[in-house]
């Protein structure tokens, strides 16, 4: 099997189940029932992040990225990921981790160990259910890629997003 990246796992991928209070409300239509196509973007310019680095309100694609410093699968693909957010905002992707530990300290030193530099918010945070198309996974890391309207394009197993998150925004464009 090859892995990008320095992406690292031998365990099977395994789908998720979101759970089902988990997934986020769409924004409602406007007044003429036209959906938001921008409702990420509007909705982080009013979340508060652990970072001081937030999220490009203007980006096309999100990937929401679930994590913790406590999982050893985790460390192993940060570095991976990490890698592979360099490229994403020349692409207008903005990565935001969504850190599953207990306390903001953890987040901190998590994020600080691999030089993470991307928008992070807790996953206790009530603003995390502000994220249009955001769905807490039962299993993690887990990352999800949303567009700007916070239509979700693909969820699954961490390396695999990062392994495709190109190919999977270009095949978004085209539609």
């Amino acid at each position: 099997m090859v892995l990008a990246a320095g992406l690292i796992s031998a365990m099977p991928v395994v789908m998720a189940k979101p759970s089902k209070a988990a997934k986020t409300e769409q924004k409602a239509p406007d007044k003429k029932g036209k959906a938001d196509k921008n409702a990420v973007g509007n909705a982080i310019k009013d979340i508060t992040f652990l970072t001081d680095k937030k999220p490009n309100p203007k980006a096309k694609f999100y990937v929401y990225l679930q994590s913790s410093r406590n999982c050893s699968r985790c460390k192993q693909e940060m570095p991976g990921v990490v890698k592979e957010y360099k490229d994403m905002p020349k692409n207008k992707v903005e990565l935001i981790f969504v850190c599953r530990d207990n306390s903001e300290e953890d987040a901190i030193e998590f994020m600080k160990e691999y030089k993470a530099d991307f928008p992070c918010l807790m996953i206790s945070s009530p603003d995390v259910q502000k994220l249009p198309g955001f769905t807490q996974s039962e299993s993690f890391p887990w990352a999800s890629i949303v567009d700007s309207s916070g239509k979700e394009l693909k969820n699954s197993h961490t390396k695999l997003i990062m392994m495709k998150w190109k190919q999977i925004t270009e095949e978004a464009k085209g539609k």
